[in-house]
């Protein structure tokens, strides 16, 4: 009981945080042309991940689909098996993953000579 209790004192005491990153450009000409390079490449990274996103989302659509077909068809007229079927369909959700394409940006915005600086504000 007692490390229960120290363990939610301590989940309490770290509280939450929020990360955000101040982008400072380059003073140079070339190094404000390099990021906007960055930002390109960002801009397809994120198109990317929400294509594989969307595909996951149409595979599982069409799996969830089929399976349920299936399952109704051998129901056939049995309502109780009918409702059955509408229970096992699960929920397709999909997410694209675009925190990798952020930590590149970062790192190329400041090879390019940006500064990035992370401030992270607790609550």
């Amino acid at each position: 009981m007692f490390r229960l209790l120290l363990l939610l004192s301590l989940i309490l005491l770290t509280g939450c945080e929020t990360i955000r990153y101040r982008m400072v450009p380059p003073s140079s000409e070339i190094g404000r042309l390099c990021i906007t390079q960055c930002a390109g490449i960002r801009e397809t990274c994120i198109g990317r991940e929400q294509q594989q996103a969307n595909h996951e989302q149409r595979q599982c659509e069409r799996r969830e689909n089929h399976e349920y077909d299936h399952c109704m068809s051998r129901a056939g007229g049995d309502r109780d098996k009918h409702k059955k079927c509408e229970r096992k369909r699960d929920y397709c959700g999909s997410y694209a993953h675009t925190q990798r394409c952020e930590v590149d940006y970062r790192g190329c915005y400041a090879d390019c000579g940006g500064m990035v600086i992370q401030e992270v504000e607790q609550w």
